[in-house]
């Protein structure tokens, strides 16, 4: 009997499997995901804060300048913004900061502690702008995570941003959700804001009233098979077209996550085109890729994973630098070949 039951589920398991479903999943080698344009890969370690994570890199005042979400040592938030200046090879210049923020509660509706995520940086002229999101109060009084955006001031040793714009609504309608990871870009002396790539929404801020308005909206059939795609760095112009790279994540079984079937984040890049509608032009067809990326330690987080999340990068006539963050609990850099990158974008339709 038993002998018959077994030979029943051994041609049962033969049939499933002969139809294209495997009853084993199938454990994935990140490592096998040739990226030949990554040339090189450098962790930035910062003794005040040493779990910081998630950095944005700018030029300004000619110098680079760094941004980072601090975790602190004692009660685990990620609530604060730090600031550094970096040398050319990415080096500490100088002692890293928080960020002071002023007047970011909206008092006009009530008050709530800080919990700011994620900040991007990007230059208008003369001026720095931070980007973040962090959970406010909207005009129904209820308190959802919102994009926010300031102008930095520096003084010589202090980095400010006061009275930062909370976007709550587009178009006059209260947005329904969280809100994370919008992709800001200068236009014509406007910073915009990419609401999503797929399809590709920009918005335009109108500070004062708190809101924005859309500015355009662009249709695309986009191939990504590693999660759905979500905003990661600022766009800049490169050529006759704007370039940035996203993130996404997927639950996956790798060997980086020991098998374990466990949120993996990728990132990849993608082009759009230098005037309205702002047409997406050419995307990763898979993820960017160093052998590090998914390896080190498997910090505690909010749940196992293994991520890399870019934030943003600087770039010459040759060379991309693209700051990341590994594991929520690390900051590095990844130098990549731009022409090596761009060739290997697959034209959207």
């Amino acid at each position: 009997m038993l002998n018959r039951i077994g030979k029943y589920l051994f041609a049962a398991a033969l049939s499933i499997s002969c139809f294209g479903t495997s009853l084993v999943a199938e454990i994935h080698n990140l490592n096998n995901i040739n990226t030949p344009y990554v040339l090189d890969n450098k962790q930035i370690k910062m003794p005040e804060f040493p779990d910081a994570f998630n950095p944005s890199i700018v030029k300004w005042q000619g110098k680079t300048l760094m941004s980072f979400r601090i975790r602190d040592p004692y009660t685990a938030s990620t609530d604060q913004i730090g600031f550094v200046w970096l040398t050319d090879d990415f080096k500490l210049a100088g002692t890293p900061s928080i960020l002071e923020r002023f007047n970011e509660s909206l008092s006009k509706y009530f008050y709530m502690p800080s919990f700011a995520q994620d900040p991007r940086l990007i230059t208008l002229n003369d001026e720095l702008y931070i980007i973040y999101s962090n959970i406010l109060p909207t005009h129904s009084g209820q308190a959802v995570r919102r994009m926010v955006v300031g102008t930095v001031k520096f003084d010589g040793s202090r980095f400010t941003v006061d009275d930062p714009h909370p976007l709550l609504s587009i178009d006059g309608f209260d947005l329904d959700k969280k809100e994370k990871n919008w992709v800001p870009f200068i236009f014509e002396d406007n910073l915009l804001l990419a609401y999503s790539i797929s399809p590709h929404r920009v918005v335009h801020p109108l500070y004062m009233e708190n809101t924005c308005v859309n500015f355009s909206l662009c249709q695309n059939s986009v191939q990504w098979d590693w999660g759905v795609i979500r905003g990661g760095t600022p766009a800049m112009k490169i050529g006759d077209r704007y370039l940035s790279f996203f993130h996404s994540l997927k639950g996956m079984q790798t060997v980086q996550s020991d098998k374990e079937m466990m949120t993996h984040y990728f990132m990849g890049a993608y082009t759009f085109e230098a005037d309205p509608p702002f047409t997406i032009k050419s995307m990763s067809q898979k993820p960017i890729m160093a052998k590090t990326f998914y390896e080190g330690p498997m910090y505690v987080n909010w749940k196992p994973l293994r991520a890399v999340y870019p934030m943003g990068f600087i770039m010459d006539d040759t060379f991309i630098w693209l700051s990341y963050g590994r594991q929520d609990h690390e900051i590095w850099v990844v130098k990549l070949d731009t022409k090596g990158l761009l060739n290997s974008l697959k034209a959207v339709d």
